[in-house]
């Protein structure tokens, strides 16, 4: 019965993705504007320290992209419920635009797959989302779902996201998806949306001995990143969409025990200050960061080049870069492309 109930959705699927799949834009612009400053909030409670808010404060960041809860299976599988609920310990700083943000994990999109409605899970995130925000005053125009199916994204996955776009649509409100970049092999099948985030992080294998930086490291992102053709590119342009990108300014040590196994991870609070054998130290590296965005550079036009966004706020990792470090990420990069004129959508 799911399987016939998914094949009979397909057309109202097809339908939505015609209507709203990241088709919110009104064409592209003649003029490129500048990168918005963005910055992700990952934390179970909203209490900025004073730096972190000077932070904010101190580089013009304008967009907060506030994590609210994570979608996860009940104990007895049987369905999705939230869990790492954001508790606000302090009101909002003003004059930052706030993008609510949900994470669904693997787990709990395999089970949708099996037990659940992707249209009553869409209503149920929906309304807490809509429920959070009011209780705590916050107005947003943007709510962000971050999914975790990689390459293998489900079609459970693309219709949880029709569906929002829908009942975010209906309140004027836009929807943006992330897109790691093991999805960029096979982009047809990313989620309809207003607006992506790449999420240009986590790039390595963690847990193997000869992986020199797991965060982000230009030999790993590089690959992915070829497969983004200029058609599909053109094809977002002519939409008016453009493509935000997330940048790693974190860190932390990755443990092995004596046979190289991986063992676990070290918070950079805990860094000793001289490495050893057993433990590789990881940081977001401005070099690796600098030729990732020269790397999409080649191919997007300036004007889609969208919110330059940092992971996380995290006055302990954010200590480890300088301000002009900090500041180098949102200088623009060298565009070599130039925008056509006009595009079909279906081109």
């Amino acid at each position: 019965m799911k399987h016939l109930t998914h094949l009979a959705a397909i057309a109202s699927f097809a339908m939505l993705f015609a209507l709203f799949g990241c088709n919110a834009g009104s064409g592209p612009s003649t003029e490129p504007t500048s990168t918005q400053r963005a910055i992700y909030h990952w934390k179970t409670t909203f209490n900025p320290t004073a730096s972190e808010l000077q932070f904010i404060e101190d580089h013009g960041i304008s967009r907060l992209y506030l994590h609210l809860f994570d979608v996860v299976p009940n104990e007895q599988e049987t369905d999705v419920i939230p869990s790492a609920t954001l508790r606000f310990l302090q009101p909002m700083p003003s004059g930052i635009e706030v993008v609510p943000t949900v994470y669904v994990s693997h787990e709990a999109m395999d089970l949708i797959d099996n037990h659940c409605s992707e249209s009553a899970m869409a209503q149920r995130i929906y309304q807490r989302i809509k429920a959070m925000m009011l209780s705590n005053g916050i107005s947003y125009r943007e709510i962000q779902l971050d999914c975790d199916g990689g390459a293998s994204l489900s079609y459970s996955t693309n219709f949880l996201a029709s569906c929002l776009l829908s009942l975010a649509h209906t309140d004027s409100i836009q929807l943006s998806t992330t897109v790691r970049l093991s999805q960029l092999s096979n982009i047809d099948r990313l989620p309809p949306c207003d607006r992506y985030m790449l999420m240009l992080y986590n790039t390595g294998s963690l847990q193997k001995p000869q992986t020199r930086n797991s965060i982000l490291d230009y030999d790993d992102a590089k690959p992915y990143i070829q497969k983004l053709t200029l058609q599909w590119l053109d094809t977002l342009a002519a939409r008016g969409i453009r493509i935000d990108c997330a940048y790693p300014l974190y860190g932390w040590g990755v443990a092995f025990n004596n046979n190289g196994q991986f063992s676990h991870l070290v918070p950079p609070m805990q860094l000793p200050a001289q490495t050893c054998d057993t433990l590789r130290v990881e940081w977001g590296e401005m070099s690796a960061i600098r030729q990732v965005q020269q790397a999409l550079a080649d191919k997007m036009h300036q004007y889609m080049m969208g919110a330059v966004a940092i992971y996380h706020l995290d006055s302990t990792c954010l200590a480890h870069y300088s301000s002009d470090e900090v500041e180098s990420l949102w200088q623009a990069p060298v565009f070599s492309r130039k925008p056509k004129k006009q595009i079909h959508p279906n081109q």
